[in-house]
């Protein structure tokens, strides 16, 4: 990803994670909020995302419109 969509991402995420009506809506559902230290530490995240989500996309039959 380059490198300038990268940072706009990670600000962007960072930003609403910290909000604390944010954080109260995760907390409702079980989930908290636990944003990257760093744009490379988000990408390297993001990387790591990929597969799980590309397979699960796959094994849910969800197919693009």
């Amino acid at each position: 990803m380059p490198a300038d969509v990268r940072q706009k991402l990670f600000a962007a995420i960072s930003q609403v994670l910290q909000d604390p009506e944010t954080q109260a809506k995760l907390a409702s559902q079980g989930l908290v909020a636990s944003p990257s230290s760093s744009s490379a530490e988000f990408e390297a995240f993001v990387k790591r995302e990929i597969p799980i989500w590309k397979q699960r996309t796959i094994e849910s039959g969800a197919t693009p419109t």
